[in-house]
């Protein structure tokens, strides 16, 4: 597992809905992030994502506004088998939001989970112009008002912030969540 992530290099917003069930997905040599393709190619707006710098289409923006992110309280860190899963933002005195850039409503974080892969050089999900970071976090919001199962329904019931990383220094804000990945290391741990 990384070991020390730091170095913001790329953010995007993804909206999307969520399907129930098992895709088949994982991180192994028969279902790892050069298979996801074959899974979710039912759609237009499906994951994974190469952002190719050439198609894409630049435009300013109304900016991204992270709410009460510098807030903190408890959370439980559980292995589910693929990734590791933040919880608990839900009973923060205040839990963090996200509005802006095109989004139409206000999100609250709900979850945070991780993709890194075997080595450092093709941990993410998504990629840009084909190339693979050593890690990628998702920042899971929720519209506002709805409840996770609600907003999985809808085309815009959520949004979710990949962060691109790469292996660097242990940052502060990361070092509690990697002091505790050892003590999650097994499926169904959880701490």
């Amino acid at each position: 597992m990384l070991r020390t992530i730091g170095n913001l290099l790329f953010a995007t917003i993804i909206q999307m809905s969520l399907t129930a069930g098992d895709s088949g997905w994982g991180y192994d040599n028969t279902n790892g992030p050069h298979t996801w393709g074959s899974h979710c190619n039912l759609g237009s707006q499906q994951s994974p994502i190469d952002i190719r710098s050439a198609d894409v289409d630049c435009t300013t923006m109304q900016s991204l506004s992270l709410l009460k992110y510098d807030t903190s309280g408890t959370v439980e860190i559980a292995n589910n088998g693929r990734t590791l899963i933040v919880t608990g933002f839900d009973k923060w005195k205040d839990q963090p939001l996200m509005q802006g850039t095109g989004l139409d409503y206000t999100y609250r974080l709900e979850q945070i989970h991780f993709h890194w892969g075997y080595n450092r050089a093709n941990g993410s999900e998504h990629t840009l112009n084909g190339r693979y970071y050593s890690a990628e976090i998702h920042l899971v919001h929720v519209r506002e008002g709805m409840s996770l199962t609600e907003a999985s329904e809808l085309k815009d019931g959520l949004a979710v912030l990949g962060v691109w990383m790469t292996e660097g220094k242990n940052e502060k804000n990361f070092a509690q969540i990697n002091d505790k990945s050892e003590s999650v290391q097994f499926e169904g741990k959880f701490s």
